[in-house]
């Protein structure tokens, strides 16, 4: 099926993409716009490189080896333990989760999980916390969801130490923030003004998703029992970094360590599209990502025309990435950019 997205710019602070579908075979989007004057908003963390968050433990935490699924462990005494981890994509979802912790403690499912939101020090991240009060042991845990991973910290304590713990704990939830060695340049922009239109060949079984605002085209590829596979389309306009930078900030996502070299084999490979020269990378993590010790991939297309760079991205688990390669690269290499 071809999928036909026609001219956008940019909105004041939030890019709105409205999907408008009908019975033909080619539908269209439409992405309204309005020029403005004013200085453009900051990026939104569709575009800050996963695995960039950092934080400030408070004094008085016991750094500890993290597990093999841990990016941090502190202890705060004998009965308290506060793991940091992160996963790709949706990681299962928030009320998965939130019901496997309470189960955790003895706690009964629940269809609505609630939780608290809260404010960090980076703008437009906000954290889901929630409390989960049992017997003996409870846990009070955060959730931050990413475009393209899902970060978890979580507290294990005893419950007559909960309510103690709880204040330190959300002051450092509040440090969490980006770090700025691999986050994409400050200089580039969402889109730029009066960019053309963009036609995809979408290939069968992929399902058009909601994405967020950042995205001209979002999809989704069915899991068979486990996460399904997403699929982004992002414009860029102004710096958007190097091909060799945004491979390792890629590759630092699957846990994967940097590359030395632009002319390392592993970067990647230049191809002919529609549109000219289309840059494919394909990696997969080393260490599983997913449950059921299920490793990581994604693949990433980089398309430059004029002044706006475009992002394809392909995430997921290992398996299903790969049944999926082939068709990424066709649809990348479909792209019509006027």
């Amino acid at each position: 099926m071809t999928f036909r997205i026609l001219p956008f710019t940019l909105i004041p602070l939030v890019l709105i993409a409205s999907f408008s579908c009908t019975e033909e075979k080619i539908k269209t989007y439409r992405i309204a716009s309005e020029t403005t004057d004013e200085e453009p908003p900051p990026l939104p963390e569709e575009t800050a490189a996963a695995g960039t968050l950092r934080w400030e433990a408070p004094d008085g935490w016991k750094v500890e080896t993290p597990g093999k699924f841990q990016t941090a462990l502190y202890s705060l005494g004998d009965n308290s333990r506060i793991s940091v981890s992160s996963l790709p994509g949706e990681a299962g979802g928030i009320p998965a989760n939130v019901n496997r912790w309470r189960g955790q403690v003895g706690l009964g499912q629940l269809e609505d999980v609630g939780g608290e939101t809260m404010a960090t020090e980076s703008d437009g991240v906000t954290a889901q916390l929630f409390k989960l009060e049992g017997e003996k042991e409870s846990i009070l845990a955060s959730i931050i969801s990413l475009p393209s991973e899902t970060w978890f910290f979580k507290l294990n304590t005893l419950t007559s130490e909960l309510d103690e713990i709880r204040e330190p704990f959300t002051t450092f939830l509040t440090s969490v923030h980006f770090g700025s060695a691999t986050a994409p340049p400050a200089t580039a922009s969402i889109l730029a003004p009066e960019q053309p239109g963009i036609g995809l060949d979408v290939p069968d079984g992929w399902k058009k998703s909601e994405g967020s605002s950042m995205r001209v085209a979002s999809f989704s590829i069915p899991g068979n029992g486990g996460p399904d596979g997403d699929v982004s389309v992002i414009p860029l306009g102004g710096d958007s970094g190097t091909i060799f930078e945004n491979v390792n900030r890629w590759r630092g996502q699957l846990r994967l360590p940097d590359l030395e070299s632009d002319e390392d084999p592993a970067l990647g490979n230049n191809l002919d599209g529609v549109s000219g020269p289309v840059f494919i990378t394909h990696m997969v993590s080393e260490e599983a990502l997913f449950e059921d010790k299920k490793l990581g991939a994604m693949s990433t297309g980089v398309i430059k025309k004029g002044d706006t760079t475009w992002f394809f991205k392909l995430l997921g688990e290992a398996e299903l990435i790969a049944k999926n390669r082939e068709k990424f690269e066709a649809f990348v290499l479909s792209a019509k950019i006027p």
